[in-house]
């Protein structure tokens, strides 16, 4: 694309008032509700998460309750 990732970044900002970091973690959320991979043990180091507490807290911030919970509901269907 011949830019700068800082000026990709301002311009991803700029058009959807989002950072990347806030792109990517949707991504990620979309991927654990989609997929179900929130029981998978491998998901910590597939996606680049060191600590499950990582995860939970990530997860339960943009969806509103915990992995655990989620699960138990039907807004995964």
């Amino acid at each position: 694309m011949n830019i700068s990732s800082n000026y990709l970044s301002y311009l991803l900002k700029k058009e959807t008032g989002r950072g990347i970091k806030d792109h990517v973690n949707n991504y990620v959320i979309k991927k654990l509700k989609d997929y179900w991979i929130l029981i998978n043990p491998l998901v910590r180091s597939h996606l680049v998460f060191q600590y499950p507490h990582s995860l939970t807290r990530l997860f339960s911030k943009n969806v509103g309750m915990s992995p655990n919970e989620f699960r138990r509901t039907d807004f995964h269907q």
